[in-house]
């Protein structure tokens, strides 16, 4: 079974030129960040300071794209299909920060 994961990530980088190994780290190394903007938005929501929001949210679509932004910029022969599904990847990620952002502040005012 580890022998067809193998291959199969292998087969993914020789025929699309992208490194699944490297996009997983990636996508690693954005989680963090991620979190720490989602909480700065939340605190700049709550205590109504809107100057730093844009800085976060900037933050926020970065982290959110860097890793489809590593396959837009190094992938080749990628199908149709593949970003439709980045698409609607994004898009559910981002209506699902919004929901969480929502849910948080929302939370601090009922209090």
């Amino acid at each position: 079974m580890i022998d067809f994961i193998i291959n199969w990530l292998e087969k993914i980088r020789l025929t699309y030129n992208v490194n699944p190994r490297l996009f997983a780290v990636v996508y690693a190394i954005c989680v963090p960040p991620f979190w720490f903007a989602v909480y700065k938005v939340v605190a700049g929501l709550r205590v109504g300071k809107t100057d730093k929001l844009p800085k976060w949210f900037l933050v926020l679509g970065f982290t959110l794209t860097a890793p489809f932004l590593y396959i837009a910029f190094f992938g080749k022969n990628l199908p149709g299909w593949f970003w439709i599904a980045v698409l609607v990847f994004v898009c559910l990620s981002i209506l699902s920060l919004i929901k969480t952002i929502r849910g948080k502040v929302q939370m601090k005012i009922k209090a």
